[in-house]
């Protein structure tokens, strides 16, 4: 095994394959006559961060150590509280 940061030579049984990383973080390999890659091993998704929207906080009615949050993400309400436990 020989290679780089990003590239990795594996020869065996007289082939060379080489395992590298692309500009999108997707994993390939390619045989060492192929000019262009021969496989994905890994193709990186895309990743979102959810809609959140709405987010409120206010002081509990009943309570003033305790904290109401409501907020929606992606079209669903969440309701959260947060009471003071000790100290000042």
């Amino acid at each position: 095994i020989t290679g780089e940061q990003n590239d990795i030579k594996l020869i065996g049984n007289g082939k060379t394959v080489r395992i590298y990383t692309d500009a999108s973080q997707n994993i390939l390999y390619v045989k060492e006559d192929d000019k262009e890659p021969y496989e994905y091993i890994y193709k990186k998704e895309e990743q979102f961060e959810p809609a959140q929207t709405n987010v409120a906080v206010k002081l509990d009615d009943n309570n003033v150590n305790r904290v109401v949050i409501t907020f929606d993400i992606e079209g669903v309400s969440y309701t959260m509280t947060a009471t003071r436990r000790g100290g000042t």
